[in-house]
């Protein structure tokens, strides 16, 4: 699990997911993209009436962290590893079974807007950037 990932429930059983990197503007590590599965499993179970994903901060996510791109892009395997983690956290988060709700402020960048584009329903207030960058 990580650190960089908060979840609660409220009494009216709305859940929220925070990416919590606030300094990197929620940049998504790997050890974040293999975690988000785990943490949507166990909301699940929690049978909330919906799901909020933010940030933590003025930022939604600025995508991948890319001071791990050297490391994680090295090999071939461990390309295709990041590659697999990344897109199974995209897919349970489109497949959790409650509305899901990205709200989005400040950036909102590449694995940021896959995120966002992962739920159902997307609500950005007047400081939110989109961007799709090269790789």
């Amino acid at each position: 699990m990580t650190d960089h990932i908060k979840t609660d429930i409220s009494d009216d059983g709305i859940a929220r997911l925070t990416l919590s990197q606030p300094a990197r503007r929620n940049a998504l590590n790997a050890e974040m993209w293999a975690a988000l599965p785990v943490v949507l499993s166990a909301l699940e179970a929690e049978n909330p009436t919906a799901l909020i994903v933010q940030g933590d901060g003025d930022h939604f996510a600025a995508g991948a962290d890319i001071s791990e791109f050297e490391t994680l892009y090295s090999t071939p395997e461990s390309a295709a590893q990041i590659s697999a983690d990344i897109q199974t956290a995209f897919d349970a988060l489109a497949a959790f079974p409650m509305p899901t709700i990205a709200a989005i402020r400040g950036a909102c960048v590449g694995g940021g807007c896959g995120l966002a584009l992962c739920c159902d329903i997307r609500l950005a207030d007047a400081t939110a950037r989109f961007a799709i960058t090269p790789a």
